[in-house]
C-alpha cells in the first residue's frame, strides 16, 4: 500500500462510501447461486493451489437485491476450485443486508489489498474505479488500496489484445501507447514476429516507433512490411542466435528508416574491405576486422586483429601505421556533414 499524506482523507472517503458494514452470517449455499463480480476478477490468472485451507475457508458473498444470486466479494479462486471438484454447495459468509455493486467492489479491493495482484487484475480495479467515481475520488481510493495509477494510466482505454500482450510480458508497460497506436492486424503481426525474442524495453520502443514510419514511407501496411523477405531471412537464419537476429533486424530497420545511412554503410564497407586487403596482402594467416559503432552513432572504431607468429605482428602493425590519416577518419566516422 502506498503511504502518503493523502491517505487519512482517502481512508475516510472510502468508509464514507461504504457506510455501516452489516453483520455476517454463515450458511451453505449452492454453487449455482454464486456469481463472480463483473469486471473485478481475472479469470486468466493462475489457478490457486489447492490446500486444506483453500477448500474449507468460507467464501464471502452478498446479495444485491437484483436477483436471487449471491455476488462473490472474496474467494473467486476458491469458488473455481470447488467448481472444478464438481462440488454442489459450499460454506459462505453472507452479509445480512443487501449491498449495491459499488460497495461490493470497494469491499473486494480492500480485502485484496494485502496480496500481490496481477497486472490484469490491477487494471480491472483501475477501470472499475474510473467508471464508478469522479476523478478526484477515484485517485484517492486508488491510492489507498494500492492501485498504481501512474503505471496503469496508459492502459485506461486499451483493447483486450493490448492488455493481454502487456500482461503476458510481450509488450513493455511503458510502450503501451506506441503499441496501442497500431491497428489490430499490425499489432498481431508485431507480436507474432517477435514472439520468443527478449526485446529490451528500449529496442521494443525503437521498433514500435520506426516500423510504422517505414511502412508509411513505403506505402504499405506494417503487417505487410513485417512479412518481407529481408526480415524473414534474418528471422529464419539458423546461423544467428536470438540476440544476433535482433541486432541484424535493428540494423536493417535503421537502414530503411535512414536511407542515406544505408548508402554510407555500403561506401564504408567498400573502404574497409580495400584497406584490409592492402594491409593483409601476401599474408593469408593473419586477420583484421574493422568494427564501427552501430549506425555510426559515435566516433568510434574497433580493430580486431588475429596473428599466428611474431613476424606477422611486426609487419601488420607497420602496415597499419602507414594507413593515411584521412582513411582512418573515414573509417571512424564516414558521415558527410
Amino acid at each position: 500500500m502506498n503511504i502518503t499524506a493523502t491517505l487519512p482523507s482517502a481512508f475516510h472517503e472510502i468508509h464514507g462510501q461504504l457506510g455501516p458494514i452489516p453483520k455476517i452470517a454463515y450458511a451453505s449455499i449452492a454453487l449455482e447461486k454464486l456469481v463472480l463480480p463483473e469486471g473485478l476478477f481475472d479469470d486468466k490468472a493462475p489457478a490457486l493451489p489447492e490446500t486444506a485451507v483453500t477448500v474449507v475457508m468460507p467464501i464471502l458473498v452478498a446479495k444485491t437485491g437484483q436477483r436471487d444470486n449471491y455476488v462473490i466479494i472474496d474467494g473467486c479462486k476458491r469458488f473455481q476450485i470447488l467448481k472444478g471438484k464438481f462440488a454442489v454447495s459450499c460454506t459462505c459468509g453472507i452479509f445480512e443486508n443487501t449491498l449495491d455493486l459499488k460497495k461490493i467492489g470497494l469491499l473486494r479491493m480492500l480485502l485484496n489489498d494485502g496480496r500481490q495482484t496481477s497486472l490484469r487484475e490491477s487494471m480491472f480495479f483501475y477501470k472499475w474505479l474510473q467508471l464508478n467515481y469522479s476523478n478526484e475520488l477515484f485517485e484517492k481510493i486508488a491510492q489507498e488500496i494500492g492501485v498504481p495509477i501512474f503505471d496503469l494510466k496508459p492502459l485506461g482505454s486499451c483493447t483486450e489484445d493490448v492488455l493481454n500482450a502487456i500482461a503476458d510480458g510481450r509488450i513493455a508497460l511503458r510502450n503501451a501507447a506506441h503499441f496501442t497506436a497500431l491497428d489490430s492486424k499490425d499489432r498481431k503481426a508485431f507480436i507474432d514476429l517477435f514472439n520468443g525474442f527478449l526485446l529490451s524495453q528500449q529496442t521494443q520502443r525503437e521498433f514500435l516507433e520506426w516500423l510504422p514510419e517505414i511502412a508509411y514511407a513505403q506505402n504499405i501496411s506494417l503487417s505487410e512490411l513485417l512479412s518481407t523477405e529481408e526480415i524473414s531471412l534474418i528471422i529464419h537464419n539458423a546461423a544467428f542466435n536470438n540476440p544476433q537476429k535482433i541486432e541484424h533486424l535493428r540494423e536493417l530497420f535503421f537502414s530503411w528508416k535512414f536511407p542515406a545511412y544505408n548508402n554510407t554503410l555500403k561506401n564504408w564497407k567498400t573502404l574497409a574491405g580495400a584497406t584490409t586487403r592492402s594491409i593483409l596482402e601476401n599474408d593469408p594467416s593473419s586477420r583484421i576486422v574493422f568494427v564501427p559503432d552501430p549506425a555510426f552513432e559515435k566516433n568510434k572504431l574497433e580493430v580486431r586483429i588475429s596473428i599466428e607468429h611474431a613476424r606477422a605482428a611486426k609487419e601488420l602493425f607497420e602496415k597499419l601505421s602507414v594507413v593515411p590519416q584521412n582513411t582512418w577518419a573515414r573509417l571512424i566516422y564516414p558521415i558527410e556533414e
